[in-house]
Formats: C-alpha cells, structure tokens, sequence
C-alpha cells in the first residue's frame, strides 16, 4: 500500500468510527459514510455537488455546495479532518456558508 492510500485508509476508519459514535450502525455502513463524506468534500473542493442529508429538525436538506472559495474567504488552506463531525460547505442555492452533521448525509 502507498503512503497516500495508507493515510487515506487511516482517514476514513478514523472517520467512520467518529460516525459510529453519532449513530447506531455497522462498522461497515459507517465506513461506506465516511467515503462518501470524502468523496464529497474532493468532489466540492474542485468545483460543486448536488448532495442530501438529514437536518437536526428531521427533515431531508437536498442542496448544492461548493468548497472552491473557501481559501479566498477564511485565508487558510480548506482541510478536512476526520474527527470533524461537522462539514463547512458554501450552499449555492442559498447564497451563504452553511454546516451539516457528516453523519447524516445521505
């Protein structure tokens, strides 16, 4: 395994086992989560996605965001950490910064 992929790997068990934490389910669903957290977070950085999570209220969010300005607006590199719960993303259809729970995306 390549340093790259091997760090990834760490990313992601890290990743799904913080989601385990919010949630009641497998090792395995937790981990196909937390791919798909980074897939969005690479897939926002280099432009924008069409994406759906659960609110905090229970309702479905469906939306569009971007994290390509993110540099420019906070004067810092965008990184995502894998304890973070909580993803940052620019929502397009709103015009404003907004925040979702990682663990309900959907």
């Amino acid at each position: 395994m390549k340093k790259t992929e091997d760090f990834h790997y760490q990313q992601v068990m890290f990743r799904a086992a913080c989601i385990r934490k919010e949630r009641m389910i497998t090792m395995e669903e937790a981990i196909h989560l937390a791919e798909k957290v980074e897939a969005l977070f690479d897939c926002m950085l280099s432009g924008e996605a069409y994406f759906s999570y659960i609110r905090q209220d229970g309702e479905t969010e469906h939306t569009r965001g971007t994290l390509v300005n993110y540099q420019k607006v906070f004067k810092r590199p965008c990184v995502s950490y894998p304890e973070n719960v909580f993803m940052l993303y620019y929502d397009l259809n709103a015009e404003r910064w907004r925040t979702f729970h990682v663990a309900f995306l959907l």
